[in-house]
């Protein structure tokens, strides 16, 4: 064969191998294509292409809005000696909501808010409470304090806004600009940052599917609240209330119904006040039952005139801190000194915001907008005040299965209580009193359908 029938040959077979591979190329992307727009609206045609796991994972569509009215506002005369006020909202049903954001915008008085107490101007909402009525009966899914509400989306890995940082900033100075206008953004999550699909969507609150429409719930906190001598702190106070929710077709949500339904759970606080005058005295906090927790956060108070945010650990030496536990019956899950949760949070939750490290021995590095309380004179350390146990992770990734969430239901059923167990030692008794904080978000019901992955 000569050279030129041989190329010619080899041609040939070339052009019939590229229009194989070009046949079997628009066979897979028409076939593709077809499985897409089927699954689009047929979820066992996705189901059976994809897998199961895919098919509870479709991105649906954000609807994003918004609540502002008149009833959300406080009137320059309610601002004035600013008492305790009950504000509401109904929340529309139409699709089911991903989170919730309370943000709430305050004009300081001149000259007011240099006598900050605690929590300071972060107490604007002292409370939120969200009740629903699934058909079954009414209940609260969201019932916690605002800078409760603060801690745990801080320490659960969400980011605190920048304007949220900047009155957190003035919470730890104990002092705001006069005249300043400061906006604080309440993040109510009902999907917990670390997971992700296909369970993120079971864990939207489905109010779609509800009789009646939800309430929410602002308690607003009196000047006593904010500042400890100052009658006068704030001239006006505005509200808004954003809704994340994700549109959802009637045959996902019939979907969603017939393989185990949407996830119940709710995100709650417990406060325990302690005596004061205690030296190395054992408390324990007994963690709220039924359900099986996501995530704690827990924080101290120190009490006083005004209060503050530090440790009340009965030892804080190094070396020799304290030792905190979870323990039910005799059994202990976890133990940890404070400072580890705080250098495991650290490592694993977004940076805030950075520190500025201005005159160590003049104790002037405090500016630092982060829970934790001040500095000790002299100590480039931070009290680790508020620390989260995060059971679904620690890790800058996400969890796609709860087998390692607490199960608070197993003492309970045994008739044993799960407890946060530690000595303290607190000031003398107060103004404010000394207290233990728990901020936890839980699921209910049987979850061991999400305890695995398959592989």
């Amino acid at each position: 064969m000569s050279k030129a029938n041989f190329r010619r040959k080899l041609a040939k077979r070339q052009a019939g191998l590229d229009r194989l591979v070009n046949c079997a190329f628009y066979a897979v992307l028409i076939f593709t294509g077809l499985a897409v727009c089927g699954s689009l609206f047929f979820p066992e045609i996705k189901e059976a292409v994809f897998g199961a796991g895919f098919a509870s994972a479709m991105l649906l569509k954000k609807r994003l809005t918004y609540i502002s009215n008149d009833d959300l506002n406080l009137t320059t005369t309610e601002a004035d000696n600013l008492a305790s006020k009950t504000l509401q909202a109904k929340i529309d049903r139409t699709w089911p909501i991903e989170e919730i954001i309370v943000s709430t915008e305050v004009l300081v008085d001149n000259a007011a808010l240099t006598d900050a107490i605690t929590f300071g101007l972060l107490n604007i909402v002292k409370k939120l409470t969200l009740e629903i009525n699934d058909g079954n009966q009414p209940r609260n899914v969201v019932n916690v304090s605002g800078p409760g509400l603060l801690i745990y989306c801080a320490n659960a890995g969400h980011t605190l806004s920048h304007s949220t940082l900047a009155a957190l900033s003035g919470t730890r100075k104990k002092r705001y600009e006069t005249t300043g206008i400061y906006r604080i953004d309440y993040r109510i999550p009902f999907a917990p940052p670390q997971i992700n699909e296909p369970l993120r969507t079971r864990c939207l609150l489905p109010v779609h599917l509800y009789p009646q429409d939800p309430i929410l719930t602002i308690q607003t906190g009196a000047a006593a609240d904010l500042d400890g001598t100052d009658t006068d702190p704030v001239t006006s106070v505005h509200t808004d209330i954003i809704l994340k929710r994700r549109e959802m077709p009637k045959a996902v949500t019939d979907q969603i119904l017939s393989t185990g339904g949407f996830l119940n759970g709710d995100l709650i606080e417990k406060q325990q006040t302690l005596a004061g005058s205690l030296t190395d005295v054992e408390q324990r906090i007994e963690v709220p039952t039924p359900g099986e927790y996501t995530g704690l956060a827990v924080y101290h108070i120190k009490g006083g005139t005004k209060g503050t945010i530090d440790e009340i650990s009965a030892n804080t030496s190094a070396g020799s801190e304290t030792r905190w536990r979870l323990e039910a019956g005799g059994v202990v899950f976890q133990d940890w000194r404070q400072k580890h949760l705080k250098t495991i949070n650290d490592m694993s939750r977004p940076l805030t915001a950075a520190y500025v490290l201005e005159d160590v021995a003049a104790n002037t590095n405090i500016i630092s907008a982060n829970f934790a309380g001040a500095r000790g004179t002299g100590s480039g350390v931070e009290s680790p005040s508020c620390v989260f146990l995060d059971f679904l992770t620690d890790e800058i990734h996400d969890a796609s299965e709860l087998g390692s969430c607490l199960d608070a239901n197993i003492p309970a059923n045994s008739g044993l209580k799960l407890e946060l167990i530690g000595n303290v030692t607190t000031p003398a008794a107060s103004t404010i009193a000394s207290s233990i904080n728990l901020v936890g978000h839980r699921f209910f019901g049987d979850l061991s359908a999400y305890k695995a992955i398959k592989f």
